[in-house]
């Protein structure tokens, strides 16, 4: 489970920005939407929405996620000019803090680095330090009289032999995150994987997309695959067909063929969601509700935040207002706004506004959110008035 995150010097965060799983508490609604007892101590939530104007930092934050777990994965620091803040001079480190529970124990990891060396790095788990490089405390004593400073590799990739069953932790909890690609192609053989193919069919005939059921044809095209005068591609298409009724006819035809973008987009991503939900991943997903209707994106939501999902964790940006005025949907410990001014890039918390108390109904975050109150709204001047 991600608990916390918070990133400083990455592209457009010139100043620390700091985001959580964690839930609140002393709100009592929408308890399907929380993982409960993470770690034995902490409720996360299951999923969280970023909102905020065009080009003011969500999909960056959402980037900041690869960046960081690229360069743990890489196993030394290496960037590219813009992935760092244009605004930095050069000896200004990027900074990374993540907070992680995995197996009943709880993680923190922290990184900074510039383009020549790394900073700091230090490890704690359970509140009991393992190293901090920087002042070459416990282990990173170790190392360094071992290996020596090693300035751009990672001193995490060097923990003693002891230390074996934290690091297989930390890497299964590096490897759990997965970032969505938009692919508006039907990939069939993802459906048809890992007998997800009838819970995604299931889930199709309930969204009300006027499919009559989707159809398995992947034994007849391995049939037809020995023709060798047959397109192959052409017969990749065919592993699925879609089934529409009009009328009193029944026709069908390859899968994507017809259907509109929208439902290829559905499809992909109710088989990103269920394959999340059954590997315990924590899911990336930029603009959610891309080429979905509203009742559609809620709907998706709404099955991710339910007893279906027990340990799989969603964070996504958003410019669908309406999802906010769902109550029964959302949380206000999972809606977050990113704001920009002429100071910097700001991340914070629908729940953070007190004001806004738990026993209010929850028709009026968006009338809110328009009107300004919780910043994070763009504010277009066509006529220089």
């Amino acid at each position: 489970m991600l608990l916390n995150y918070s990133v400083k010097g990455y592209k457009v965060f010139y100043d620390e920005v700091s985001f959580s799983m964690i839930a609140d508490n002393y709100i009592k609604k929408n308890q399907d939407n929380l993982i409960k007892n993470a770690a034995g101590k902490h409720d996360v939530v299951k999923s969280s929405l970023l909102y905020g104007p065009n080009n003011t930092g969500k999909s960056c934050f959402l980037e900041s996620f690869k960046f960081f777990l690229n360069v743990i994965k890489n196993r030394k620091i290496s960037y590219q000019k813009y992935e760092k803040n244009i605004f930095y001079d050069n000896d200004m480190p990027m900074e990374f803090k993540v907070e992680f529970s995995i197996d009943n124990e709880v993680y923190q990891y922290e990184l900074s680095f510039t383009k020549e060396s790394i900073k700091k790095e230090k490890l704690i788990k359970n509140k009991t330090l393992i190293f901090d490089r920087s002042t070459k405390k416990n282990v990173a004593k170790t190392i360094y009289e071992n290996l020596g400073e090693r300035p751009t590799e990672l001193y995490l990739n060097f923990l003693p032999k002891s230390y074996t069953s934290d690091l297989t932790l930390i890497n299964d909890f590096v490897d759990s995150f997965e970032f969505l690609e938009r692919n508006f192609l039907p990939d069939v053989n993802r459906m048809l994987e890992d007998k997800s193919f009838y819970s995604i069919n299931e889930i199709v005939k309930q969204l009300d997309l006027h499919i009559e059921t989707l159809i398995d044809n992947s034994d007849l095209v391995e049939v037809l695959k020995k023709d060798s005068k047959l397109d192959n591609d052409l017969l990749e298409r065919m592993k699925v067909f879609t089934k529409y009724t009009f009328k009193g006819k029944e026709e069908t035809l390859p899968f994507g063929l017809i259907d509109s973008k929208g439902t290829v987009q559905i499809t992909n991503l109710i088989y990103t969601f269920l394959n999340a939900i059954k590997n315990n991943k924590i899911l990336i997903i930029d603009e959610i509700e891309s080429s979905l209707h509203t009742m559609i994106t809620k709907s998706l939501i709404a099955y991710y935040n339910s007893h279906n999902n027990s340990s799989s964790q969603l964070i996504a940006t958003s410019h669908d207002l309406l999802l906010l005025d769902d109550k029964h949907l959302l949380r206000k410990d999972q809606i977050w706004f990113v704001h920009k001014d002429k100071e910097g890039n700001y991340l914070y918390c629908l729940n953070d506004f007190k004001d806004n108390s738990d026993s209010d109904p929850r028709g009026n975050v968006m009338k809110k959110y328009l009107k300004g109150l919780f910043g994070a709204l763009p504010e277009p001047n066509w006529f220089g008035e």
